[in-house]
């Protein structure tokens, strides 16, 4: 999954937003930032908000954020900015196929029909990523082209996606940079994994 978060993602959702800043001139950056920080996210998803969007995330189109923020960021970006893009645009409808593939690839149940809708989706997404932003298809654009396949084999990708091991993963990181300069990083992460596990016994 983080060929869609950490990948496609990040490159559509930063044509997708120069487009609307620089060519359709619906909103401002400012006013996506101010929108962005304002929403009411809710008790679930407060603890997954990005941080500011720049000018320079989306001529890198990498936004400085991790692949469940960039979760977060899809799912309410309609509701930030919703009202100001026409219903008939281009681009918007661009944007809705990449929901729709993000929905569908988070179920837990798929069937025949799922799976066949999936690929038509995909195959739609690659095509109008060419046509729209005259930008070639990176790697993990055809990465998703497999993953109907995937599906038909080992079933939905969230049952063996790699989220919680990540979260888990980033527990460490977070002591690393907080443990001063390290004389032996194995030992600082497992003083710190000890002192933790400490408390259940």
């Amino acid at each position: 999954m983080h060929d869609l978060y950490e990948g496609v993602c990040h490159y559509d959702m930063c044509h997708i937003i120069k487009y609307f800043i620089n060519t359709a001139k619906l909103f401002t950056l400012e006013t996506l930032n101010k929108r962005k920080s304002n929403f009411n996210y809710g008790p679930i998803e407060f603890g997954n908000i990005s941080p500011e969007i720049s000018i320079n995330h989306l001529n890198n189109c990498r936004l400085k954020m991790s692949a469940r923020e960039v979760m977060t960021f899809i799912h309410f970006f309609p509701l930030m900015v919703g009202d100001l893009v026409p219903e008939n645009d281009e681009v918007w409808s661009f944007f809705l196929i990449l929901l729709k593939i993000v929905d569908i690839l988070l179920s837990y149940t798929f069937n025949a029909d799922a799976i066949s809708y999936l690929k038509q989706l995909i195959s739609k997404h690659n095509n109008q990523y060419n046509l729209l932003f005259n930008d070639t298809l990176k790697p993990k654009h055809h990465f998703l082209v497999h993953y109907p396949t995937v599906i038909e084999y080992s079933g939905p990708p969230r049952l063996y996606w790699c989220f919680r091991f990540e979260g888990k993963h980033k527990e460490m990181k977070i002591t690393y940079d907080f443990s001063g300069p390290p004389i032996n990083i194995t030992n600082v992460a497992n003083g710190k994994k000890m002192l933790r596990l400490k408390e259940f016994y």
